[in-house]
């Protein structure tokens, strides 16, 4: 039992997981793992003066095991007097809306649901079980489907707002724990089958490795965090290099160059999905030159400038849903409509673009953040002194039905600034921050 709190309270010193934090909530499923984490945050924050909460995602998955699961944490928590948000989802649907399979789903419903309710609660970090086993877990399937050093590193042990105390432990750690406290916990039946590529390391290939040594996890941990020191150590180094033309981008070494490529990409696009050894390729071409590399995604230069950009073919994800709200400075994807969009105030970020995809505004005029969506039913906008609907501007503009489907709204609090091919919202029209629409063909 000590022993867990101990590998627990190295690895939030170690990463400074809990410094300057008020709130903390814990990612709770009501499994063994997760159990754990929540009595020895329970424990650490209340030293610490630190709110605790808790969050509960509902998969629908399981049926009524799945909604049995959420009320034994919603009465664990009732007892502890811990606070708890539940989310209800339905994962197999959005799979199926997101073509990817339930584990990707399940961790995409989480980590959105995680950064929601942060904002919503103030909450500062959101506490995961993951411990030394999962992290081997990670490390042999990034190295079965093929990976470079950054999935060798296996999962961080801070990300973003994500901390992870019981990175350090062990599964027997975990057992004994709940074992030596009498914690009740669940059992996800899901778990014990190998149909979950996962599952089938966990109940095979780790045996099999625990066989050549029985402390594989803790080896397995300390190798991952050697190379992720060498990974924060080549990527530090990349980042000076984010601004550089072309000309000097191709001096740079594989290493460096694959790494600066990566921070290029836009916010939306998974870097794993990504060719980016044919993008250096292609940048040290010499040439302009311009190559799908996946994921609806491809990669121009043109002179000096070398971005990302959509190359959606398949016309998939009209008239989807979005809402997306704008970063300045950051080239952000829409892949429903196949395109991207930026917010700038530095001229020279959109020098590369076609005239008729950007416009200028006064940012005093804007109420609130900017965002995009879809266009829906009964738009309107005020033009010209008059609310028209977007309808019969975009009638009135020649905007076939087709092109109306992949044009976003770019709006604020007050509703609708600007449809590329229309007129910008009465009043906003000034200099200091430009919105770009980039589709794949807006490239000169």
């Amino acid at each position: 039992m000590k022993e867990l709190i101990g590998k627990a309270e190295s690895a939030i010193e170690k990463y400074s997981m809990l410094s300057g934090v008020s709130a903390v909530a814990v990612a709770y499923s009501g499994g063994a793992d997760s159990t754990a984490l929540l009595d020895v945050m329970a424990e650490l924050c209340s030293r610490r003066g630190i709110r605790l909460e808790a969050v509960h995602v509902e998969h629908g998955i399981r049926g009524e095991a799945s909604k049995s699961d959420a009320a034994h944490c919603a009465r664990i928590c009732k007892e502890r007097g811990i606070p708890l948000t539940l989310v209800t989802a339905d994962v197999p649907a959005l799979a199926k809306e997101w073509g990817c399979g339930l584990e990707e789903a399940g961790r995409r419903v989480r980590y959105e649901n995680f950064s929601r309710i942060c904002a919503e609660r103030g909450i500062d970090k959101i506490a995961t079980a993951h411990h030394a086993g999962d992290n081997l877990e990670t490390v042999l399937f990034n190295l079965a489907r093929g990976s470079g050093l950054r999935g060798l590193c296996g999962i961080p042990p801070v990300r973003d707002n994500i901390i992870r105390p019981l990175i350090f432990c062990t599964r027997g750690d975990v057992e004994d724990y709940c074992a030596a406290k009498g914690l009740e916990f669940v059992t996800d039946l899901t778990n014990q089958s190998d149909e979950y590529t996962r599952n089938y390391i966990r109940h095979n290939v780790v045996p099999a490795l625990e066989k050549l040594n029985e402390s594989v996890c803790e080896t397995a941990a300390r190798t991952a965090s050697l190379l992720r020191d060498d990974e924060e150590y080549l990527s530090s180094k990349a980042k000076k290099h984010i601004n550089d033309p072309v000309s000097e981008l191709a001096k740079l070494p594989d290493p460096i160059l694959t790494r600066v490529l990566y921070a290029m990409l836009p916010d939306g696009v998974r870097a794993g999905g990504i060719n980016v050894l044919a993008a250096a390729s292609a940048l040290r071409s010499g040439v302009d030159t311009r190559i799908s590399v996946g994921q609806s995604t491809a990669f121009t230069v043109r002179g000096e400038k070398a971005c990302f950009i959509a190359d959606d073919r398949s016309g998939r994800g009209q008239n989807a849903e979005f809402r997306l709200t704008l970063e300045p400075e950051k080239l952000t994807a829409v892949p429903e409509i196949g395109a991207f969009v930026l917010m700038t105030r530095d001229p020279e970020k959109i020098k590369f673009h076609s005239k008729h995809t950007q416009i200028s505004l006064n940012g005093d005029s804007i109420k609130g953040n900017i965002y995009v969506r879809q266009r829906l039913p009964g738009d309107r906008i005020r033009v010209r002194k008059m609310n028209r609907t977007v309808k019969n501007l975009m009638q009135e503009a020649g905007i076939d039905a087709e092109t109306r489907r992949r044009l976003p709204c770019f709006c604020d609090e007050e509703g609708i600034i600007w449809i590329p091919g229309l007129p910008l919202r009465d009043f906003c029209s000034g200099k200091g921050t430009y919105l770009v629409f980039l589709e794949k063909d807006d490239i000169k």
